[in-house]
């Protein structure tokens, strides 16, 4: 019960420190969609109404995109719809993510909870991610949780040792290069590092 507790705190304390840092920018003109986030807003609001998923970008035969229209649908459920709606849709993949590197982290060094949650901290606040966070377009918050999912899942591949593991690490480092091509390298580098590097005796 401790644990659940703790790892509810973790992702709404990311989430809260990723949203009040960019309160400005939800509050100001930084909000106002861009015609590819208005697009992916639209296939949100079709989900949402007709329950269709699109899988990529409409139009296109790349470019992933059901991970941001569910999670934006999933804000209009909340917010209503808007351009804030699809804001807030777009930077809980982005917390999503950073709580994926905050697990793996703790997986990693369980003996400096401390540590781990500042970096996951500086990680929600870091300058670099001010705006691609709030953007439901290009995939790169969607890259960003694909990757550090796909590194939690193979250090618990390593130790678990089940043919499971390994399998889904795979599948998050295909979501990570599907969101984004070029993040693929470095997925499949991370997660490999991580099944290798706990695996030796």
């Amino acid at each position: 019960m401790r644990a659940a507790l703790r790892t509810a705190t973790d992702l709404v304390l990311l989430f809260g420190a990723a949203l009040l840092v960019r309160i400005p920018q939800l509050l100001g003109d930084g909000r106002l969609l861009d015609g590819d986030e208005a697009i992916v807003g639209l296939m949100a609001r079709r989900l949402l109404v007709a329950g269709e998923a699109p899988l990529v970008f409409w139009g296109q035969r790349y470019g992933l995109s059901v991970v941001e229209a569910g999670a934006v649908s999933g804000s209009y459920g909340v917010l209503g719809y808007g351009d804030l709606a699809v804001r807030v849709g777009s930077l809980v993949v982005f917390a999503l993510g950073a709580f994926c590197f905050l697990r793996a982290l703790l997986r990693l060094d369980p003996t400096r909870p401390g540590r781990a949650r500042i970096l996951a901290l500086l990680l929600v606040t870091a300058p670099a991610w001010g705006v691609w966070a709030l953007k439901a377009r290009g995939g790169y918050g969607t890259a960003l949780a694909g990757t550090f999912l796909a590194l939690y899942l193979g250090l618990v591949a390593a130790e678990r040792r089940r043919a499971l593991w390994p399998f889904l690490a795979g599948a998050a480092v295909g979501l990570a290069g599907a969101a984004q091509p070029l993040w693929l390298p470095g997925a499949a580098l991370l997660t490999a590092a991580a099944l290798g590097g706990r695996s030796a005796p």
